[in-house]
C-alpha cells in the first residue's frame, strides 16, 4: 500500500501556497499581469506591422499564430517539463521564460523588417510566422507554469491574466498613436523584461544566470527602444514600397517620374505615407499601409481660376459628371463619407454645393491635408462651408437627424483585394443593406446617393 506521502500530487500543496508571504503573491500577479498586457498588445501591434510589408489576407494569421503558441507552450510544460519545480527554483523557472519572452518580442520585430529586404520572403508568410511565433510560445510556457506551480490561488491568476490581456488590448491604442508601431514593439519589450525583474527578485541566489538574464533582457529592450526614439533605426520601415502587391511600390519603384515619400504618421488606424513626384507636381499622393491610394492636388485657392490639374476633374474623374445634372436647388448640402486628400471636397466645391461635410475616419490622413493647407489650397482649413469631421462615415450619419441633397462616396473603401472574392472581405460596411438604407434615409426628397467605385 502506498504511502499517504507518496500519494500527493507533483504540485505545490496548499500549505505551501499559505507560505506565500503578500509581498510575493503581489509580486506574482502583476508578473502574470504585465505578461499578458505586453501579449495581448503585441499580438495587436504585430497586425499593424503585417499589414505594411505583406497582403491583407496575410494579417489575419496573426490571430492564429498567437493562439497556436501559447497552445504549444502548455503542451511543451506538459511533455518535456513534468516536474514541478523544486520551491527554491519557481521563480526562477518564470524569471527565465518571462526573459525569454522579453528577448523575443523586440528582436522578432527587428528580424521581422530586416528579411523583407530579401525579395524571396516578402509574401512568403512562412518566414514571418515561425519569427514570430517565439514569443507566444515562451508566454504559452509561462503563463503553464504559474497555473501549475501555483494551483492553489489559479483564480487570483487567472484574474490577473485577463485583466492584463484586457488592457493591454485597450491600451495599445494610446501607444500605437503616441509612438508607432516599432516603438511600441520595443516598449513592450521592456514590460514583459519588468515582470522577469519581479519574478527575479524573489530568486534567492542572485549569482545564478537565471537572475541575470532578466537585466540583460530590460538593457537590450530599453536600448532598442532608446536609439529607435534617438536615431530612427527601424521607424521608417523603407522596404515599404519593396512589395510590388503594394500601390505603393508602383508609385516608388515603377513608374518613370522619381517619387518620394515625403510624410509619415503612424497611428494605431495605421500606417500614413504622403508621396511627392518630381516631375508631376501637381500631384501628391497619400497612401494607407501602402496601398488605398488617395490624391491631393494642387489648388490655388481659386475657384473662379484654378489650377490645370484641378480644372480637369471635371472632364477626367466620373465624380464630378452628376453635378453637370443638379440645379441649385439641389445643392444646398453635401456629406462627404471618405474625402481622402480632398478631391471629393474640390468636386464638391467647383459643383457650386453650399454647405459641405466631409467624414474621414483617418486623423492622420487629416492631419496631413491640413498641414499641406499651403500646397492644396486649405480645402479642409479655409473654405468657411467645408466642416471636416474625423469619424466614422457610417456611424456618424446614423446619429445625425439632418437630411443632405448629396451623399457621395467616392472610392472609400480600403484596399483589401483587386478580387471579387477578396472584395467581399473587404473591413467596412459601407457597401451593406442596411448602409444603402442609412443613405436614403438621410437624403432630402430632392437629394442624390452618389457612388464611385471604380
Amino acid at each position: 500500500m502506498k504511502r499517504r506521502n507518496d500519494m500527493v500530487p507533483a504540485t505545490i500543496t496548499a500549505s505551501e501556497d499559505r507560505s506565500l508571504s503578500k509581498g510575493t503573491l503581489w509580486i506574482l500577479l502583476v508578473g502574470v499581469f504585465l505578461t499578458s498586457f505586453s501579449m495581448l498588445a503585441f499580438e495587436i501591434t504585430l497586425s499593424r506591422l503585417l499589414s505594411i510589408l505583406i497582403l491583407y489576407h496575410y494579417v489575419f494569421a496573426i490571430v492564429s499564430l498567437a493562439l497556436l503558441g501559447l497552445g504549444l507552450g502548455g503542451i511543451f510544460v506538459y511533455l518535456f517539463r513534468p516536474q514541478t519545480p523544486a520551491s527554491g527554483k519557481r521563480f526562477g523557472t518564470l524569471a527565465l521564460f518571462a526573459s525569454l519572452t522579453a528577448l523575443a518580442i523586440p528582436i522578432s520585430v527587428v528580424l521581422m523588417v530586416q528579411i523583407g529586404y530579401l525579395d524571396s520572403t516578402l509574401n512568403n508568410i512562412l518566414f514571418y510566422c515561425i519569427l514570430l511565433f517565439f514569443p507566444f510560445f515562451f508566454t504559452g510556457i509561462l503563463l503553464a507554469e504559474v497555473f501549475r506551480t501555483f494551483p492553489e490561488i489559479s483564480a487570483r491568476v487567472y484574474g490577473a491574466d485577463l485583466i492584463g490581456a484586457a488592457l493591454g488590448s485597450l491600451g495599445i491604442i494610446l501607444f500605437l498613436d503616441a509612438f508607432g508601431a516599432i516603438n511600441t514593439s520595443f516598449f513592450l519589450g521592456i514590460t514583459a523584461a519588468v515582470a522577469a525583474l519581479l519574478f527575479a527578485s524573489r530568486i534567492s541566489k542572485w549569482r545564478t544566470w537565471r537572475a541575470w538574464l532578466p537585466i540583460a533582457s530590460f538593457i537590450i529592450a530599453a536600448i532598442l527602444l532608446i536609439t529607435n526614439l534617438l536615431g530612427a533605426y527601424l521607424s521608417d520601415i523603407p522596404i515599404i514600397g519593396k512589395n510590388p502587391n503594394k500601390d505603393i511600390h508602383h508609385a516608388l519603384y515603377e513608374k518613370s517620374s522619381p517619387a518620394r515619400i515625403i510624410e509619415t504618421r503612424w497611428s494605431a488606424f495605421g500606417r500614413t505615407d504622403l508621396v511627392e513626384y518630381t516631375e508631376y507636381p501637381e500631384l501628391m499622393e497619400i497612401y494607407l499601409d501602402g496601398t488605398a491610394t488617395s490624391p491631393m492636388y494642387q489648388f490655388n485657392g481659386n475657384l473662379e481660376n484654378p489650377d490645370t490639374a484641378v480644372e480637369n476633374l471635371k472632364t477626367t474623374f466620373s465624380g464630378y459628371f452628376p453635378f453637370y445634372f443638379l440645379t441649385e436647388a439641389e445643392k444646398d448640402n453635401a456629406l462627404i463619407i471618405g474625402p481622402g486628400g480632398g478631391r471629393d471636397v474640390l468636386l464638391a466645391l467647383m459643383g457650386s454645393v453650399d454647405d459641405i461635410t466631409a467624414v474621414e475616419v483617418n486623423q492622420d490622413l487629416v492631419d496631413v491635408v491640413q498641414e499641406y493647407a499651403h500646397y492644396n489650397g486649405g480645402i479642409f482649413t479655409d473654405f468657411p462651408d467645408v466642416k471636416v469631421i474625423v469619424d466614422e462615415g457610417r456611424n456618424f450619419l446614423k446619429r445625425q437627424t439632418d437630411k443632405y441633397d448629396i451623399i457621395m462616396l467616392s472610392l472609400p473603401v480600403t484596399q483589401t483585394s483587386r478580387s471579387l472574392e477578396g472584395y467581399s472581405l473587404t473591413e467596412n460596411f459601407l457597401f451593406t443593406t442596411e448602409s444603402i438604407h442609412d443613405y436614403l434615409d438621410h437624403l432630402t426628397d430632392e437629394g442624390r446617393l452618389m457612388v464611385v467605385t471604380h
